[in-house]
């Protein structure tokens, strides 16, 4: 279980919403995490399904928002959506890919974010889907990156 969590635990009471981000690809869930957790959320991150089900299960459901890799080791985002929805109808989802064929329209409805991504276009479309307001003054949380970061908010996510 790899929980991502930086600066000042304090300020963890200040940050608005959950996200539970599920990639098997470390760098990607390094730097995702990294983007989200310097917009002020607070980040539960998991390299594959099974974990997500554990940390969704330890926190009671109590996420706001699923950020899943549709393909994964073992059971696919898209299962993984499904299987919490059953314990959390409302749960809301983003789901990312690199492969075109899997960019369709998705039985839930949810979005699906195609690889590579920006931060600028993984912030907007998790404020899309949380309904947050965007741009300057948003109420967003300052940066805090853990010790050694580069913060390269500008770069690619994906490779």
């Amino acid at each position: 279980m790899d929980q991502q969590m930086s600066g000042n635990p304090e300020r963890w009471s200040e940050c608005r919403r959950t996200i539970l981000l599920v990639e098997d690809e470390a760098f990607v869930r390094d730097v995702a995490a990294e983007v989200l957790l310097a917009a002020g959320y607070w980040v539960l991150a998991a390299a594959n399904a099974m974990e997500a089900v554990r940390i969704y299960d330890l926190e009671h459901g109590r996420i706001d928002l699923l950020f899943s890799d549709v393909r994964l080791p073992g059971e696919t985002g898209l299962a993984l959506a499904k299987r919490l929805r059953r314990k959390h109808p409302g749960l809301r989802v983003l789901l990312a890919t690199g492969y075109g064929e899997l960019m369709g329209a998705h039985p839930d409805g949810d979005e699906c974010l195609a690889k590579p991504f920006s931060s600028a276009q993984l912030l907007g479309r998790v404020r899309q889907i949380l309904g947050e307001a965007t741009g300057i003054g948003s109420g967003v949380a300052s940066p805090h990156f853990a010790e050694g970061s580069s913060g390269g908010l500008g770069q690619s996510l994906c490779v």
